[in-house]
């Protein structure tokens, strides 16, 4: 239970954009700008800490990544108790953030073979979504798939470490967005990390 770290650098700033809040990302970073842009907040990776996957976890203040990693969680146990330490892990390993932001894990995953394997995965993701969100008595922002996704650079590494990363930006980077703030790239610390999977 506990949590791997590392560090990163600074970002340099982008052109300015603004948009009208539409998608229901957009929405809720509208609504939560000042905290994701000038506050604390603690990006997750949902996971019910299965063999394959850890929660990983990104940590942002005034908008910059300051701390990133995993939070390890003994998996081959019961659901139950594997989702108990998950919760005791973040309160344990973490202050309380102005905000948290998760993803927005969809209700159904797959059709055909295997689709009741995926559907299984998906209720502990739910599960673990639900542990997270009732952790601190703070807003919660779900990021979906699709939003981040879409903003990952070429070669992205796929890690859970890189997903928090990703997470987080996006609701950072979308707050940036609707509110007419300059967006800011990747730094060239960041970019190696969610290409290659290792800091500098």
């Amino acid at each position: 239970m506990t949590r791997t770290k590392s560090s990163t650098g600074k970002k340099t700033k982008s052109s300015k954009r603004g948009s009208v809040p539409k998608s229901a990302i957009e929405k809720e970073a509208f609504e939560h700008s000042t905290a994701l842009l000038y506050g604390t907040i603690l990006a997750i990776d949902p996971s019910s800490g299965s063999a394959n996957s850890q929660p990983g976890y990104a940590l942002y203040k005034r908008g910059r990544l300051v701390d990133s990693g995993l939070v390890r969680i003994r998996s081959g146990d019961h659901i139950s108790n594997r989702l108990y330490r998950l919760s005791h892990s973040l309160l344990e390993e973490f202050e309380q953030p102005d905000l948290l932001v998760t993803e927005n894990i969809p209700p159904f995953m797959g059709d055909g073979p295997g689709a009741s394997f995926a559907t299984r995965n998906v209720i502990s993701l739910h599960q673990s979504v639900g542990v997270i969100m009732s952790v601190w008595p703070v807003p919660v922002v779900a990021v979906s798939p699709r939003s981040w996704r879409s903003l990952i650079p070429d070669n992205y590494v796929k890690s859970d470490e890189n997903d928090a990363i990703m997470i987080g930006w996006t609701a950072i980077e979308t707050a940036r967005r609707v509110q007419g703030i300059d967006e800011e790239p990747f730094t060239e610390s960041i970019l190696v990390k969610l290409t290659t999977g290792k800091w500098e």
